[in-house]
């Protein structure tokens, strides 16, 4: 990696500062996931209005926001790596709310689609953005926290669309109707404010300094992989537990519901608020034990604690798999509670590792091929897997698509135990390399 040799710098860092900035960016993803989720809460008028069936709505909800998010990923991750970072995130922010607005002025299927495909495309720049102006911002034993503060937002952010989400409809039907529109689309454009206002506080936010000033050639993505073959041994453990326990989160956030509506006779709006104020609460707990433990195994001088603490939650995620596939309702919520918080931080605990291994100039890149990455397995494999078994293997149970998480979670969190110890040394000699 010769092209991005440099001289090291040593960025001040002011704590007060550091915070203020991680403040704006937990706001900014609250904010990203109101704009993307509100669709959900305006179905039926949308249904109404244009004209369509539950599958173009799916489409919407799906497809138009998360291929064009996946496709934008890796330009998202090359761009922050380049240039201004701040001054990127503002450009998306404002791209994605304008997307928004784009929403509520939709008049077909077709229009709304595409407006929802600039939503996907702005939003792909917050992530690699932030987790590099984290890094550079905050000393290194303090980066696992900050990157879990973050992250953590992701989970709240769920909680927030729903009920911001549901007020600003309360707060439309209470409005008088604008001529030649429905209250679907004024709600678009009241959820596109905040998102206008964020913009605005990083404005108020100074630029990280880089770890490294970079000479030579710019970073490309070519680089990108050929440092993941290269380092490969080190960079494979960090990959593969993402992944993995990705599937095992993902496979009660996407199905438990279902499983409790079919199993436990839950009405739709019940399973909602149950599990909402589950992974809520457990996971907030989950990330502050999270981050204690990383600290705490750092402070003992292990270079590979990220890694550590990945294989500890990846036990308790072992332990407490047959959460759905267990007859009795409060020990199914005690066991998908504990698993929770075993996982509450082990997204941001990898992200570090990825960030602590590689050079500062290819962060963006690879940040960027860690998300397209995790997009994929966790979220779109991983539920085709479970609905895979529900409709196969387990197919003559009504407790099939229980035993088709729990299966899931077993096999997942064993291979994430076996990725995280195995790729330990090598881990170490990657964070060697990149010290």
């Amino acid at each position: 990696m010769n092209d991005f040799a440099g001289r090291t710098v040593q960025p001040s860092r002011s704590p007060r500062l550091a915070y203020q900035m991680l403040g704006v960016l937990v706001i900014a993803y609250i904010v990203a996931f109101l704009d993307r989720q509100i669709i959900a809460l305006l179905v039926a008028p949308i249904k109404a209005s244009l004209q369509i069936d539950d599958f173009r709505i799916g489409l919407l909800q799906g497809p138009a926001f998360s291929l064009a998010f996946c496709v934008a990923t890796l330009p998202a991750g090359i761009i922050v790596s380049r240039y201004n970072r701040r001054n990127v995130l503002i450009g998306g922010i404002l791209f994605w709310s304008f997307g928004t607005i784009l929403c509520g002025m939709a008049e077909s299927f077709s229009m709304l689609f595409a407006a929802r495909i600039v939503v996907g495309l702005g939003e792909a720049i917050l992530s690699p953005a932030a987790y590099l102006m984290i890094t550079d911002a905050f000393p290194k034993e303090r980066v696992v926290r900050a990157l879990s503060i973050f992250t953590m937002a992701a989970t709240l952010g769920v909680g927030v669309a729903f009920v911001a989400g549901g007020a600003v409809i309360n707060l439309v039907n209470s409005l008088p109707l604008i001529p030649g529109y429905e209250r679907w689309q004024v709600a678009f454009w009241i959820i596109s404010i905040p998102g206008f206002l964020v913009a605005l506080l990083l404005l108020g936010i100074a630029e990280p300094q880089r770890t490294v000033a970079v000479v030579g050639t710019q970073a490309r993505l070519s680089d990108g992989f050929r440092l993941l073959r290269a380092r490969g041994g080190g960079f494979a453990p960090v990959f593969l537990c993402s992944g993995l326990l990705g599937i095992v989160y993902y496979a009660g956030f996407v199905w438990y519901a279902t499983h409790l509506i079919r199993v436990f006779g839950f009405t739709p709006s019940k399973a909602g608020f149950v599990l909402g104020v589950l992974y809520l609460c457990c996971s907030s707990l989950g990330t502050v034990f999270g981050v204690a433990l990383a600290e705490r195994l750092q402070r003992r001088g292990m270079a590979d604690a990220p890694l550590v603490a990945v294989a500890f939650f990846s036990v308790v995620a072992l332990a407490t798999s047959c959460y759905s596939a267990v007859g009795s309702l409060p020990l199914s919520l005690g066991l998908l509670a504990l698993q929770s918080l075993a996982l509450g931080s082990f997204f941001a605990n990898l992200v570090a590792a990825l960030q602590l291994i590689t050079p500062p100039p290819l962060r963006g890149i690879n940040s960027a091929i860690f998300i397209l990455w995790n997009n994929i397995i966790s979220l779109s494999a991983g539920a085709s897997i479970i609905g895979a078994l529900s409709a196969t293997v387990f197919a003559d149970s009504v407790m099939g698509l229980g035993y088709s998480i729990s299966l899931t979670c077993v096999i997942c969190s064993s291979a994430s135990i076996a990725a995280a110890l195995m790729g330990r040394r090598r881990y170490r000699d990657a964070v060697s390399q990149a010290a």
